[in-house]
């Protein structure tokens, strides 16, 4: 509009354009490009692509759009590129893909997510609002709220990532959190590491604690299970090999055996029984 084209890409700058310049243009000799400089241009923030815009106000002169963030948000720009224009306002965050993982406390009404856009994620659904949020380099791929006996605070998350890597990250303040869940002010949580480790070599699928919270087991698509004594900091025992990849882990009553660390970590006498599901569809007959 009046003589302006905006666009908007993935590297989270919106510009503007001047459409006649460009309507009237004439490529060079040596090919059909056509170089130009924007006449305004504005930098939402780090992290960010955008993928589309809708304006504010049916108001012809009106400068406010809202834009959608494909990494999971939603901003309220101010267009009109003046020196007392406010900044781009991040007006609701969420996830950008599908969740992966999801856990509930035991011991407050806070949940836990992550997806494979690299963020853990800490919500207050008595509040109805997001706590805290923490990213990384790695999509998360698993996670679990560890139970009372292993941390009587309620605040230890255990995170599984697409690289193998699993995280160990303790929710900061998990008292005072308990105590005035629904009404905590912003900024009070906040998601610190306490201990990394990379059993798998590929994405970690299921994150399971033993009943009596002294084993950890974690499983992956890459056919491993692998298991780690659960204490100030979480040491290998071994892993086992299984038929296919990973989907979930339970653990089943007094399910404890002895077994000896070796060199190489695997558990062959590990005793294991498989059961393998075939399709008979192709035999009944209606």
């Amino acid at each position: 509009e009046d003589g302006q084209l905006m666009t908007i890409g993935s590297d989270g700058v919106v510009r503007v354009w001047d459409f006649e310049r460009i309507n009237t243009a004439d490529s060079n000799s040596d090919g059909s490009r056509f170089e130009m400089e924007p006449n305004n241009e504005l930098v939402v923030g780090r992290n960010v692509c955008l993928s589309s815009v809708v304006r504010g106000s049916s108001l012809p002169h009106s400068f406010v759009w809202f834009a959608q963030d494909s990494n999971g948000a939603i901003w309220k720009l101010d267009l009109s590129f003046t020196n007392t224009s406010p900044d781009p306002e991040c007006l609701f965050s969420f996830h950008g893909g599908m969740i992966q993982g999801l856990d509930v406390s035991k011991k407050s009404h806070l949940m836990a997510t992550t997806t494979l856009d690299c963020s853990v994620k800490v919500f207050d659904f008595l509040a109805k609002r997001e706590l805290t949020t923490r990213r990384f380099n790695q999509g998360g791929t698993a996670l679990c709220w560890a139970p009372a006996k292993v941390s009587q605070s309620g605040g230890l998350l255990v995170t599984g990532f697409e690289n193998g890597v699993v995280r160990l990250l303790e929710l900061y303040n998990p008292q005072r959190l308990q105590t005035i869940t629904g009404q905590s002010p912003e900024g009070d949580a906040e998601l610190r590491l306490r201990q990394p480790f990379k059993p798998h070599d590929a994405a970690v699928t299921a994150v399971a604690y033993e009943r009596n919270g002294e084993i950890l087991a974690t499983g992956s698509a890459d056919c491993t299970v692998f298991f780690f004594t659960v204490g100030e900091n979480y040491n290998p025992i071994g892993f086992i090999h299984v038929p296919g990849p990973v989907q979930a882990l339970e653990w089943s009553p007094h399910s404890h055996v002895s077994s000896k660390p070796t060199n190489t970590f695997h558990l062959s006498e590990l005793p294991r029984r498989s059961f393998k599901f075939k399709s008979i569809k192709s035999r009944i007959k209606v």
